[in-house]
């Protein structure tokens, strides 16, 4: 019992040395985050703004609080600093109300980590907040971009190459985040936050995103993902659940599952015409296109073990490389081509598969769920002898490598 009690009055002494920073650079001056000069942890409430010879004696810590109702431009200097959160939804001390973003107030980071609890921006049209020059945000909890803002709050959020942000959650309300090759974003969950009418998240770099559930998203509540390069990974499911519009644009780059991955409310889905994808189902994972529209002459490279399932709607043609298995059901594979790299795989899982062509080339194979077969079941329908005299003969040499003593 005496350890404990130490130990709480331990918590609460550190909690009473908790300072707030006021950034002291003028607006448009990018300086140094780690020099106490440019800042200040005390705050003149009749002049209006910090008192300027109050500078800090120490860096800040996650328990520190940060005045970010004012434009931040920090160069870290290759440190990571952290406070307890980054937000500017909240009442500014400059004017005594509530901050709405002035105009020209942007966030410039680069050259280190910040790490925060939580992080609302406020950014006029026209304003934002960037990463730069190896910049890092970390959020330990939620992300708002464009927290509370209306019409006048369409805000971009840049990621550029070499920077990233990551946070738990993102309550999605206006503005737009944009990946830019070599950039990474990464979030557990996707909710709405609001019924603002333009949030947008582009990605050409690397972006992760856990699933996407908009629930009790008002009518006016349009959310775009548009994946244009680079790769997305999602864990699960894009699932609107409310009355607002949710919509994924797919153009380029690499489209990959690590969990189930699917689309069970979604307002539209779409691979735009021309777009050629490569599709990377990870070990145990589901990737569902079943709502997906196609535009002319969308073609997919397909790498990774995991499951595949095409809707009514189809691709111009399918290669699955070294690595990939695919699974083909039904007469939907027999409305575009396929071919098979050496190493790729095409699995049967389900008896009277049609597919038009299948061109094997040398060193890939074909195999069967056994347990969803018996004896004279239809294994591949096709207009292509060609298609199932090589078909027959990978599997029957699988069936020998298996020691199954089956023959097709």
């Amino acid at each position: 019992m005496k350890l404990a009690f130490a130990l709480a009055c331990m918590t609460v002494a550190a909690n009473l040395f908790a300072d707030t920073y006021y950034w002291l650079p003028e607006k448009g001056t990018m300086a140094d985050a780690t020099n106490f000069n440019n800042w200040a942890i005390q705050f003149d409430s009749v002049e209006k703004k910090p008192v300027e010879t109050a500078h800090p004696t120490r860096l800040p810590t996650a328990d520190d609080y940060l005045c970010a109702t004012r434009e931040l431009s920090f160069n870290l200097n290759g440190a990571s600093l952290a406070f307890k959160n980054l937000t500017a939804a909240d009442v500014s001390p400059y004017t005594g109300g509530t901050y709405w973003g002035a105009v020209g107030d942007t966030w410039f980071f680069e050259n280190g980590t910040l790490t925060v609890s939580i992080c609302h921006t406020r950014h006029r049209t026209g304003d934002y907040m960037s990463l730069t020059n190896g910049a890092h945000l970390v959020i330990t909890n939620s992300f708002t971009p464009g927290s509370g803002m209306g019409s006048d709050g369409i805000a971009d959020i840049n990621i550029a190459s070499g920077c990233s942000i990551s946070n738990k959650i993102t309550y999605f309300a206006n503005g737009h985040i944009n990946i830019a090759a070599g950039g990474e974003y990464t979030t557990e969950l996707i909710q709405n936050s609001g019924i603002q009418s333009t949030p947008r998240l582009y990605n050409n770099g690397t972006t992760r995103i856990g699933s996407v559930v908009y629930s009790a998203a008002g009518s006016g509540y349009a959310l775009v993902v548009y994946q244009q390069a680079g790769t997305m990974a999602l864990g699960g499911a894009f699932d609107r659940k409310g009355a607002g519009s949710l919509s994924f644009a797919v153009s380029g780059g690499t489209l990959r599952a690590t969990g189930y991955v699917s689309f069970p409310d979604i307002t539209s889905a779409s691979f735009a015409a021309g777009s050629s994808m490569t599709l990377q189902v990870d070990e145990g994972c589901l990737l569902d296109l079943t709502p997906f529209t196609y535009g002319d002459n969308v073609t997919f490279t397909l790498t990774g073990p995991g499951d595949l399932i095409l809707g009514d709607n189809l691709p111009a043609s399918l290669a699955v490389a070294a690595g990939g298995v695919f699974s083909p059901a039904g007469a939907r594979c027999n409305a575009f081509d396929i071919t098979v790299a050496s190493g790729g795989t095409i699995r049967f899982k389900s008896p009277g598969a049609a597919c038009r062509l299948i061109t094997f080339a040398q060193g890939a194979s074909v195999t069967m769920d056994m347990n969803a077969f018996v004896s004279g079941d239809v294994v591949l329908v096709s207009e292509s002898d060609a298609t199932l005299t090589a078909a027959a003969a990978l599997l029957n040499a699988w069936f020998i490598a298996q020691q199954l003593g089956f023959e097709v």
